[in-house]
């Protein structure tokens, strides 16, 4: 599985050692010319980043307190329905709903949807 944010950064490392070798065959002079007018895009570039760092992290954290919230209220409902002598509908309650509404919340994985990263299997005739 490739990572965008680390493929990025080696494009932009290589395509920043590419200008460092041509910036290298001037005068100093202009090189810092050069940075003082790229240094507000780099702010730019490092804010934006750090803004959407930020909304990950929230959606993460939102993903966790809900995941609790309902798995807490599955829970209490699977009690309440069993002590009703409900004890099939309590079971069902309790399990694997809590652990398919933990893989959607929590590790925001969903299984209906096929992940990119893996190539669909075929099965083999034998």
């Amino acid at each position: 599985m490739t990572d965008p944010v680390n493929d990025q950064s080696d494009v932009r490392s290589q395509t920043a050692l590419d200008f460092a070798k041509q910036w290298s065959q001037l005068p100093p002079e202009h090189l810092r010319i050069a940075l003082r007018a790229l240094e507000p895009q780099l702010a730019r570039e490092h804010e934006y980043r750090m803004h959407q760092l930020r909304i990950e992290q929230r959606r993460a954290l939102a993903g966790l307190v809900a995941g609790f919230a309902l798995s807490a209220a599955l829970l209490a409902l699977a009690v309440v329905v069993g002590l009703q002598g409900q004890v099939v509908l309590s079971a069902l309650l309790a399990g694997p709903s809590i652990v398919a509404m933990g893989r959607f919340l929590v590790t925001r994985q969903d299984r209906t949807r096929p992940t990119p990263s893996t190539p669909p299997q075929t099965r083999e005739s034998p």
